[in-house]
């Protein structure tokens, strides 16, 4: 009885470490065996929230809570990353996503978890991933890269904007890691061929030209609209030389110098 007490005892412990949050194994090295995990969920001192990870006392968590079931669930190196990361580092006002986008550094697929938008990143290193109120997740300049890929170019811009206000994130510090990161060899995940895995492709060349213009002083512009074909007949010369002449896509556009960027991004 003793021993029990004590390992509930240290369960409670570690729960409020870990936003209420603990794991099968973690309960294992306790010494609470399968089945005395088993009984506890049966009698709600457990409640499970995905395979082997469960919540303590109560079902109900914080976001962060809810954030950091989705991470342990998804296995070793996972991550919080995207949208959910951008909202734990705090730079981006609008509401994440209800569902948990968790990074994983595999091309090997993992199997599908309920409320968790898993994303198989091959590119995913060790030295980009960090920890954030007790939460596994992506650093602040892997995270902006992740979001240069599905963001606009302003919201990337007020990304940046904030990070540089709340951690006073160094441009120079982000050109080297853009610099690193241009590096590495793009990979198409091998999940995205397994059905049981929701995968998301990783951050393609396009991407890290938009983050990198963002922290290197160059403006990308939208592409325009393609114009309707002409219609058939007999035209003359001069409409189709006119026709010819004009652009097919908008340019990149350098700006004078990175300072001169950098004080238009953030608003100054």
């Amino acid at each position: 009885m003793a021993c029990t007490n004590r390992a509930d005892l240290e369960v409670w412990a570690l729960a409020r470490r870990q936003h209420g949050v603990v794991t099968g194994a973690q309960l294992r090295a306790m010494g609470l065996t399968r089945s005395a995990i088993s009984h506890r969920v049966r009698t709600g001192r457990l409640w499970r929230l995905h395979r082997d990870v469960f919540a303590v006392g109560r079902a109900e968590l914080t976001r962060e809570g809810r954030w950091l079931a989705a991470v342990l669930a998804c296995g070793e190196g996972a991550a919080l990353s995207h949208l959910s990361a951008a909202a734990l580092w705090e730079i981006r006002e609008r509401l994440p996503p209800r569902c948990a986008q968790v990074s994983v550094p595999t091309h090997a697929g993992r199997g599908r978890r309920r409320g968790v938008d898993l994303r198989c990143v091959t590119t995913l290193r060790t030295n980009d991933v960090s920890e954030r109120n007790a939460i596994p997740v992506t650093t602040l300049q892997r995270t902006l890269i992740d979001l240069a890929a599905i963001l606009e170019e302003k919201q990337l811009k007020s990304a940046l904007r904030q990070s540089e206000r709340r951690h006073r994130l160094n441009l120079a510090d982000l050109r080297v890691f853009l610099d690193e990161f241009s590096a590495t060899p793009l990979v198409t995940p091998a999940c995205a061929a397994s059905s049981t895995t929701t995968s998301r492709q990783e951050p393609k060349a396009s991407s890290r030209r938009r983050s990198s213009s963002c922290a290197r002083g160059t403006t990308f512009r939208s592409p325009r609209p393609r114009s309707r074909s002409a219609p058939t007949g007999p035209t003359s010369s001069g409409a189709t030389a006119a026709s010819s002449s004009r652009p097919t896509a908008a340019t990149p556009t350098t700006a004078s110098s990175p300072s001169a960027t950098t004080a238009s991004a953030t608003g100054r």
